[in-house]
């Protein structure tokens, strides 16, 4: 089953620019959730980076929840 990419293009480019630039702990998160948008294993994405799984499962959990909100607009939320 193929994953579901949620990063678009300019997201991808400044989370490419944030990794490769950034102090340790900021380019780890970017990292992350580049790995993620690959669909990358939790275990192989941890081990890659250098961080647990659980924190691979909460920058996975603000992924899902930027998705939601994006794909899903709240009630009463205009667009101009």
């Amino acid at each position: 089953m193929p994953h579901l990419q949620i990063l678009n293009s300019l997201e991808k480019q400044a989370l490419e620019h944030i990794a490769a630039t950034s102090s340790d702990e900021v380019s780890k998160r970017a990292k992350i959730l580049l790995g993620l948008n690959e669909g990358k294993k939790y275990v192989a994405l941890a081990q890659e980076i250098g961080v647990t799984e659980n924190s691979i499962a909460k920058w996975k959990k603000k992924m899902d929840i930027k998705y939601h909100l994006v794909r899903n607009p709240r009630v009463g939320d205009r667009k101009s």
